[in-house]
């Protein structure tokens, strides 16, 4: 028969999350999860951290000893692989430093913060600057206004030109421009200028202690992970210089596009889709905006990344837990969430294709009773 275009839904992925307050409570969902799921472990923690960081130093021992004796064209080849497997290890240890932002690396919060810390800057991340917008995104998710990493814009405040641009983008050639330009430089965009963030009447950059993002107290931190930056763009600089830039390209710029190109997959994927609810002001609260987000299934990475894609619900409910507790805790809360609990095995890349085309923009239905839920712009056929 005809085949389905690309942008075409499955049936089970258009079927909607609840809307409706659940007949449940956060305290029930955490009576039904074992105690020892909130406990977190140094050990175990350094154990995952130190597995990823052997991860990096082999594959960077096995790249620069044999890749150069490769001839020519298996030599781009090998260094394109090198790319893909070193950057999905760093995205599990930026999954460890993000755990440390929520404190469910250990029960120091002073540890969690210095591993934190080391780990994000030569990531060229700022830790404590992360940390507090993130701590804004699980407060507000769902909220439209104030949802502050990826927020949502209605569909119905666009003007007459502003939604025939709406419609031309969402086109298939130029929804790849979209993507193609997220991924390699939606990190940076976000970081710098606060792009797809909260809107604010200045520009929210994580790098400077006086956006809106941040609160006089937390300033010093800021400053501090700043600095931290610029230390490793300086020993960056100094590597270059000695070794080559070529040299520094393929060892580290080649992981660090992959690792930021799979960070803006995984952000998007797990809070856009089809199924899941917005709220006004009006209807939001804390549960049901926790509840607005969906696993993905991302095969054998799921592991490589510490699962946070693919247990992402249970990490919004109680994000002080530690990834390596959110399997056994997504068991237990599964059958009380019901419904309101959302999963898509749609692979990756369809998937982000699909999601694309509505550009966080959110749009309501005819429903009086309900006038405050809104809907992702993703067409269903």
């Amino acid at each position: 028969g005809r085949r389905a275009p690309i942008e075409e839904i499955p049936p089970k992925a258009f079927k909607r999350a609840p809307f409706t307050k659940p007949p449940f409570t956060h305290d029930d969902l955490r009576k039904a999860i074992p105690p020892h799921c909130f406990q977190r472990s140094i050990p175990h923690s350094f154990l995952y951290l130190f597995y990823d960081v052997a991860a990096v130093f082999t594959l960077y021992h096995v790249a620069t000893d044999f890749i150069p004796l490769l001839p020519i064209p298996l030599r781009y080849l090998a260094w394109l692989v090198y790319w893909v497997a070193q950057g999905c290890v760093l995205v599990g240890i930026s999954e460890i430093a993000h755990g440390c932002g929520h404190h469910s690396f250990s029960d120091h919060e002073w540890l969690d913060d210095v591993v934190g810390l080391l780990l994000f800057s030569p990531l060229l991340i700022p830790y404590f600057s992360f940390q507090f917008s993130h701590g804004r995104h699980h407060a507000n998710m769902g909220s439209i206004g104030r949802e502050e990493a990826l927020a949502t814009k209605r569909r119905d405040a666009l003007s007459q030109g502003g939604e025939r641009i709406f419609q031309w983008l969402r086109k298939t050639p130029f929804r790849l421009i979209i993507i193609v330009g997220g991924l390699l430089f939606g990190v940076q965009l976000s970081l710098t200028v606060g792009f797809g963030g909260r809107q604010y009447n200045q520009i929210s950059s994580l790098l400077n202690p006086w956006s809106p993002i941040f609160s006089r107290k937390q300033r010093l931190q800021v400053v501090i992970s700043d600095v931290f930056l610029a230390a490793a763009l300086y020993t960056y600089y100094q590597i270059g210089a000695t070794q080559g830039w070529e040299w520094f390209l393929c060892v580290y710029g080649g992981p660090y596009v992959v690792h930021n190109a799979l960070a803006v997959m995984m952000v998007s994927l797990s809070h856009m889709h089809p199924a899941l609810p917005r709220y006004d002001a009006d209807e939001w609260d804390w549960l049901r905006g926790s509840l607005s987000t969906v696993d993905r299934d991302w095969g054998v990475l799921n592991h490589t990344f510490h699962h946070m894609p693919d247990l992402h619900v249970v990490h919004h409910l109680f994000p002080k837990m530690p990834h390596y507790h959110l399997q056994e805790a997504t068991h237990y809360v599964r059958p009380i969430l019901g419904e309101y609990y959302q999963r898509d095995t749609t692979s990756i890349y369809k998937a982000l294709f699909r999601e694309v085309q509505c550009l966080a923009f959110v749009q309501k239905d005819n429903d009086v009773e309900h006038g405050g839920v809104f809907w992702f712009a993703i067409d269903k056929s």
